[in-house]
């Protein structure tokens, strides 16, 4: 039932995206939300721009397998907590909350119409509000809050700044023994890692694994970077908005 309703919905381009979501051995229920969620942003995208094509097969294409990619990296029925840095359109957070009943995952997103959406979507999904929450101020400020400092499991964010920035605003979160999972182009993962690796010591996280995958539906070289906190993030990080826009004007993470 499912397949025919994802078959009737991609229309002609179906069949390698069917192929593809088949490894990830998701529920029917699961698949009818993720259908849901990508519907409901093709509508909301008709008046408010959260993505640069809504058509159902390129969001397939794009974002939910890109974002299913990282389920291998989440201990499955095990209860864990997940924070998402600029959720945006919702993804990989919401694609995750969808695949992952026991995930806790809160998205962190600061821009008023995005939040909304967000909102709305939870809703509309009928996701547990104690379980999946939208947290609607900046992570540089939410990451010096006691209650949510060195609280989660997990960190994604599908920023588009330099990895040691990313990592700076995303690592103050986790846990010790937490993993940030960055998600980034294989040219930068090859290009970053060296650099960043100082710099991300310094927040009190390692990288203990990049994972290079296949080409994917659109050609892409995508890669994972797992970073694992090892040991406590110092107070100053992260630092004020003013500082971070300033180093991501130059690519590159410079405090001392």
């Amino acid at each position: 039932m499912t397949k025919n309703l994802l078959e009737q919905s991609l229309g002609e381009d179906s069949a390698p995206i069917l192929a593809e979501m088949e490894r990830f051995n998701l529920s029917d229920e699961a698949q009818k939300k993720i259908l849901l969620f990508c519907q409901e942003l093709q509508a909301y995208n008709e008046h408010t721009n959260l993505v640069s094509n809504a058509k159902l097969d390129v969001v397939y294409k794009e974002h939910v397998l890109d974002s299913l990619t990282l389920l291998h990296s989440i201990e499955e029925d095990h209860p864990a907590s997940l924070i998402d840095i600029g959720s945006g359109a919702g993804f990989p957070a919401l694609i995750l909350a969808i695949a992952r009943p026991q995930l806790h995952v809160s998205l962190v997103e600061s821009i008023g119409k995005k939040c909304r959406f967000l909102e709305q979507t939870i809703t509309k999904l009928d996701l547990d509000n104690d379980r999946v929450r939208v947290l609607c101020e900046r992570a540089e400020l939410l990451a010096h809050k006691l209650q949510l400092r060195e609280t989660f499991d997990y960190a994604t964010a599908r920023a588009v700044a330099a990895l040691p920035i990313v990592s700076e605003l995303t690592l103050p979160f986790l846990k010790v023994g937490g993993v940030f999972l960055a998600q980034r182009s294989k040219r930068q993962a090859v290009q970053e890692q060296d650099e960043a690796e100082a710099y991300i010591a310094k927040l009190g996280g390692e990288i203990f694994e990049t994972e290079f995958l296949p080409h994917d539906l659109l050609g892409r070289e995508l890669s994972i970077i797992l970073i694992e906190k090892t040991k406590s993030t110092p107070s100053r990080f992260p630092r004020s908005s003013a500082l971070i826009q300033k180093d991501k004007k130059s690519s590159r993470g410079t405090a001392g």
